[in-house]
């Protein structure tokens, strides 16, 4: 008896190679995708993570704060960073703005916050500050919550007594920020219903999105007039950027 050799019809074998094509495709896409996404997270946060490893391991000789400063001009013909939430401290009718783009939650600004806190008492009579959000929500949901606190308690007129409780304690759960909140006498009613409601997401987004624009990578970060900060400073270096700042507009 003749031996018969099944065959599959040729339109089925070319349907078959062009199904696991396209989906080997969009498998590979998604990976790509997701591989893109996790990098951009990583550098809005943290900006050029091969660039900070290496800035951020290089030490002073006496062990002082770890010195890292990317600075660059910022286009600002479109920007108004000073908007109605925002926190401010200082001389309200200084020429010379300190826009600082910071997350509570951030490590590095943690690290630098006693001696910018110096830098700031110091140059309070000749300097506006600026407190802007610059918290990615996806990355450190503490943070973000954080954010919402704090701007909870610039509602009533107590940001920098906040602020400072954050970094000093370093504590964010839910609870903690209540307790801040209480030790500085806050109204609670009206704190915890903010602070439920998400009432300034809106806000903090909008700060956010006011960094992306003008090139903040990460934090800290501080536009002081037209010139980006990137990165944490020792006093001395403030010193040696602030003053030449300061000197322009005499």
């Amino acid at each position: 008896m003749p031996n018969k050799t099944s065959k599959i019809p040729f339109h089925r074998t070319v349907s078959g190679v062009i199904f696991i094509s396209i989906t080997a495709f969009i498998i590979s896409a998604v990976v790509i995708f997701a591989i893109i996404f996790s990098y951009y997270l990583i550098r809005v946060k943290f900006g050029d993570t091969t660039e900070l490893e290496k800035k951020f391991n290089t030490h002073s000789t006496n062990d002082e704060t770890t010195f890292l400063s990317f600075e660059t001009e910022a286009d600002l013909t479109k920007e108004n960073l000073v908007r109605p939430h925002s926190p401010v401290f200082g001389n309200p009718e200084a020429t010379t703005k300190m826009i600082m783009f910071i997350d509570f939650s951030c490590p590095f600004c943690q690290e630098t916050y006693s001696g910018f806190e110096d830098v700031r008492a110091r140059y309070e009579p000749a300097i506006q500050f600026v407190y802007k959000y610059f918290t990615l929500e996806t990355e450190f949901a503490d943070g973000f919550d954080t954010a919402l606190a704090s701007a909870c308690a610039n509602e009533q007129n107590k940001f920098w007594e906040y602020y400072q409780l954050l970094f000093e304690n370093k504590i964010f759960d839910r609870q903690s920020l209540l307790d801040y909140a209480s030790s500085l006498e806050l109204e609670m009613d009206s704190f915890q219903t903010c602070l439920d409601s998400e009432k300034y997401r809106s806000q903090i987004a909008q700060d956010f999105q006011d960094g992306l624009n003008i090139g903040v990578a990460g934090t800290p970060s501080y536009l002081l007039n037209k010139k980006l900060i990137q990165g944490t400073l020792t006093p001395e270096k403030w010193d040696e950027i602030i003053l030449p700042q300061l000197q322009k507009q005499l």
